[in-house]
Protein backbone atom coordinates (compact mmCIF):
# COMPACT_ATOMS: atom_id res chain seq x y z
CA UNK A 1 0.00 0.00 0.00
CA UNK A 2 1.22 3.67 -0.84
CA UNK A 3 0.92 6.45 1.58
CA UNK A 4 -2.40 7.70 0.21
CA UNK A 5 -3.72 3.84 0.53
CA UNK A 6 -2.83 3.51 4.32
CA UNK A 7 -4.11 7.16 5.14
CA UNK A 8 -7.41 6.46 3.21
CA UNK A 9 -7.77 3.28 5.18
CA UNK A 10 -6.69 4.95 8.85
CA UNK A 11 -9.40 7.44 7.64
CA UNK A 12 -12.30 4.99 6.94
CA UNK A 13 -11.09 3.02 10.58
CA UNK A 14 -11.58 6.21 12.47
CA UNK A 15 -15.28 6.46 10.76
CA UNK A 16 -16.29 3.17 11.84
CA UNK A 17 -14.72 3.88 15.59
CA UNK A 18 -16.92 7.20 15.11
CA UNK A 19 -20.24 5.36 13.57
CA UNK A 20 -19.63 2.84 16.59
CA UNK A 21 -19.62 4.75 19.29
CA UNK A 22 -22.48 7.11 18.16
CA UNK A 23 -24.54 4.08 17.71
CA UNK A 24 -23.55 2.57 21.35
CA UNK A 25 -24.24 6.12 23.07
CA UNK A 26 -28.18 5.17 21.55
CA UNK A 27 -28.15 1.74 23.05
CA UNK A 28 -26.30 2.09 26.56
CA UNK A 29 -28.89 3.03 29.90
CA UNK A 30 -26.02 4.23 32.13
CA UNK A 31 -25.81 8.14 31.39
CA UNK A 32 -21.94 8.21 32.64
CA UNK A 33 -21.32 4.91 29.93
CA UNK A 34 -22.98 7.16 27.30
CA UNK A 35 -21.47 10.20 28.29
CA UNK A 36 -17.76 8.48 27.53
CA UNK A 37 -18.70 6.53 24.05
CA UNK A 38 -20.35 10.23 23.30
CA UNK A 39 -17.42 11.55 24.00
CA UNK A 40 -14.91 8.48 22.41
CA UNK A 41 -17.34 8.97 19.27
CA UNK A 42 -16.32 12.94 19.33
CA UNK A 43 -12.19 11.64 19.39
CA UNK A 44 -12.36 9.15 16.74
CA UNK A 45 -14.44 12.12 14.85
CA UNK A 46 -11.30 14.25 15.16
CA UNK A 47 -8.89 11.78 14.49
CA UNK A 48 -10.39 10.86 10.98
CA UNK A 49 -9.67 14.84 10.33
CA UNK A 50 -6.46 14.54 11.25
CA UNK A 51 -6.13 11.53 8.73
CA UNK A 52 -7.83 13.43 5.95
CA UNK A 53 -6.18 16.65 6.39
CA UNK A 54 -2.85 14.72 5.91
CA UNK A 55 -4.13 12.71 3.09
CA UNK A 56 -5.28 15.96 1.57
CA UNK A 57 -1.56 17.50 2.09
CA UNK A 58 0.33 14.27 1.19
CA UNK A 59 -2.21 15.09 -2.27
CA UNK A 60 -0.92 17.62 -2.81
CA UNK A 61 2.30 17.11 -2.81
CA UNK A 62 2.00 14.86 -4.81
CA UNK A 63 1.45 17.44 -7.64
CA UNK A 64 -0.88 16.11 -10.57
CA UNK A 65 -1.71 12.30 -8.49
CA UNK A 66 -4.84 11.10 -9.93
CA UNK A 67 -6.08 9.58 -6.69
CA UNK A 68 -9.63 8.69 -8.42
CA UNK A 69 -9.03 5.03 -7.87
CA UNK A 70 -9.06 5.61 -4.25
CA UNK A 71 -13.19 6.14 -4.69
CA UNK A 72 -13.74 3.48 -7.17
CA UNK A 73 -16.59 1.41 -5.79
CA UNK A 74 -14.81 -1.87 -5.71
CA UNK A 75 -11.56 -0.37 -4.25
CA UNK A 76 -13.52 1.32 -1.38
CA UNK A 77 -15.61 -1.53 -0.72
CA UNK A 78 -12.27 -4.10 -0.50
CA UNK A 79 -10.60 -0.72 2.23
CA UNK A 80 -14.03 -1.30 4.02
CA UNK A 81 -13.26 -5.20 4.08
CA UNK A 82 -9.52 -4.59 5.79
CA UNK A 83 -11.24 -2.02 8.60
CA UNK A 84 -14.26 -4.67 8.89
CA UNK A 85 -11.87 -7.49 9.03
CA UNK A 86 -9.63 -5.94 11.44
CA UNK A 87 -11.99 -3.98 14.00
CA UNK A 88 -15.43 -2.63 12.97
CA UNK A 89 -18.19 -4.06 10.68
CA UNK A 90 -19.37 -2.62 7.73
CA UNK A 91 -21.25 0.92 8.42
CA UNK A 92 -24.41 -0.77 7.78
CA UNK A 93 -24.36 -3.22 9.50
CA UNK A 94 -22.85 -1.75 13.15
CA UNK A 95 -26.74 -0.85 14.16
CA UNK A 96 -27.25 -4.73 14.01
CA UNK A 97 -24.26 -5.25 15.80
CA UNK A 98 -24.90 -2.72 18.96
CA UNK A 99 -28.31 -3.94 19.14
CA UNK A 100 -26.93 -8.19 19.56
CA UNK A 101 -24.93 -6.61 22.73
CA UNK A 102 -27.04 -7.68 25.45
CA UNK A 103 -25.13 -5.57 28.60
CA UNK A 104 -23.26 -2.38 29.41
CA UNK A 105 -20.40 -4.69 30.21
CA UNK A 106 -20.62 -6.32 26.40
CA UNK A 107 -20.64 -3.01 24.73
CA UNK A 108 -17.76 -2.18 26.62
CA UNK A 109 -15.53 -4.93 26.07
CA UNK A 110 -16.16 -4.96 22.17
CA UNK A 111 -15.16 -1.24 22.48
CA UNK A 112 -12.22 -1.92 24.45
CA UNK A 113 -10.92 -4.81 21.69
CA UNK A 114 -11.98 -2.36 19.34
CA UNK A 115 -9.35 0.14 20.86
CA UNK A 116 -6.53 -2.57 20.79
CA UNK A 117 -7.53 -3.47 17.35
CA UNK A 118 -6.83 0.21 16.38
CA UNK A 119 -3.35 0.42 18.08
CA UNK A 120 -1.96 -2.60 16.45
CA UNK A 121 -2.85 -0.88 13.43
CA UNK A 122 -1.60 2.31 13.81
CA UNK A 123 1.76 0.46 15.31
CA UNK A 124 2.17 -1.10 12.05
CA UNK A 125 1.06 2.25 10.17
CA UNK A 126 4.03 3.79 12.48
CA UNK A 127 6.62 1.06 11.54
CA UNK A 128 6.22 0.77 8.14
CA UNK A 129 5.38 4.30 6.64
CA UNK A 130 7.84 7.01 5.07
CA UNK A 131 6.54 9.82 6.29
CA UNK A 132 7.69 11.36 9.51
CA UNK A 133 4.42 13.67 9.87
CA UNK A 134 2.23 10.26 9.06
CA UNK A 135 4.30 8.25 12.19
CA UNK A 136 4.10 11.48 14.67
CA UNK A 137 0.22 11.11 13.96
CA UNK A 138 0.18 7.61 14.28
CA UNK A 139 2.40 7.29 17.48
CA UNK A 140 -0.38 9.92 19.09
CA UNK A 141 -3.14 8.40 18.17
CA UNK A 142 -1.61 5.03 19.93
CA UNK A 143 -1.16 7.10 22.93
CA UNK A 144 -4.62 8.47 22.87
CA UNK A 145 -6.60 4.83 22.17
CA UNK A 146 -4.18 3.56 25.37
CA UNK A 147 -6.11 5.98 26.99
CA UNK A 148 -9.38 5.45 25.60
CA UNK A 149 -9.06 1.68 26.61
CA UNK A 150 -8.15 3.05 30.41
CA UNK A 151 -11.35 4.98 30.52
CA UNK A 152 -13.24 1.75 28.97
CA UNK A 153 -11.42 -0.50 31.45
CA UNK A 154 -12.31 1.90 34.22
CA UNK A 155 -15.56 2.35 33.67
CA UNK A 156 -15.68 -1.49 33.30
CA UNK A 157 -14.84 -1.91 36.19
CA UNK A 158 -16.63 0.34 38.22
Amino acid sequence: MDELEVLQLAGMLEDSGYRFYLEAAKHVKNDKVRELVTHLAETELEHKEVFDSLYEGLLADKGNYDDSYLFDEEVEKFFRQLVSDAVFPEPDAVPKMVQRLKTTDEVLDLAIQAEKDSIRYYEKLAQETRLAKTREVAQRLIKEEKTHIEDLQNMRDA
